[in-house]
């Protein structure tokens, strides 16, 4: 694997120059970068990747972006790094998924995976079938940032590699590399974009401190906004997340 310390100034430069994110954005990930390279952090390499995601179709493409995000919000450590890697390749499919896909073919499906909804909610599940815009203004309208009445829901439908979703997650991680919360959720919709808005995630919201005291469960609770019954733990699959952690860990362990 491929040390942070063996790449130049020049390429730490690159990475950051094709992050997506502004100039002065740029320069504290720069900061953060060098930081790294002083306590000999790795870098991701499209080996990592393949070991890590099998089912990533380029590893190689997503080496740049990930390095990138990695550097500009500290994720420089193997237990870190496996926890980003873990919740991202569950959360995305391996990285094959940068946006929400809420196109369902049946009503029993919609029932399951929205019971508040279509169980003892008023809503027919029937009338949401093969209808994504029309399911995410339901599902996501009219809470935590997105105005009633609006393409909201839509609009800020999960994106990026933890499925960063609505207004407010939009407009937090838009706050961060200088975007409006509406740029942020095509950014996020990028490689680029995809990578820093899961590495913001887990800064923004106390993951990387849970990573170090090597509370994976925590992590996934955070991620899931869910208590972690043996119902819920099933229904997010936790155990292809927690087999994800154990692959990364000991992949960049012996790295």
């Amino acid at each position: 694997m491929t040390d942070a310390a063996t790449l130049s100034d020049a390429e730490f430069a690159e990475l950051l120059a094709q992050s997506g994110v502004p100039t002065q954005m740029q320069a504290a990930g720069r900061i953060k970068a060098l930081l790294a390279r002083l306590g000999g952090a790795a870098a991701p390499t499209a080996a990592l990747l393949k070991t890590c995601l099998p089912g990533c179709p380029d590893p190689a493409g997503w080496v740049k972006p990930i390095a990138a995000a990695w550097a500009r919000f500290g994720i420089d450590t193997p237990q870190r790094q496996a926890a980003w890697i873990a919740q991202c390749g569950h959360e995305s499919g391996d990285l094959t998924a940068l946006s929400e896909n809420l196109t369902y073919t049946s009503a029993d499906r919609l029932r399951k995976v929205f019971p508040s909804f279509f169980v003892t909610g008023a809503y027919k599940a029937e009338g949401y079938v093969g209808q994504p815009q029309k399911l995410a203004n339901l599902v996501y309208g009219g809470r935590l940032g997105n105005r009633p009445g609006t393409d909201d829901g839509w609009r800020f439908r999960g994106a990026g590699l933890v499925q960063l979703t609505f207004r407010s997650g939009f407009e937090g991680f838009g706050k961060a590399v200088g975007m409006t919360a509406e740029d942020a959720a095509d950014y996020a919709r990028t490689r680029d974009g995809a990578a820093m808005s899961a590495a913001w995630y887990f800064a923004d919201r106390g993951l990387l401190a849970l990573a170090d005291k090597g509370d994976f469960d925590g992590i996934v609770a955070k991620t899931a906004g869910l208590t972690l019954t043996p119902a819920v733990k099933d229904r997010i699959a936790y155990a292809d997340r927690a087999a994800r952690y154990g692959r990364a860990f000991a992949a960049l362990k012996g790295a």
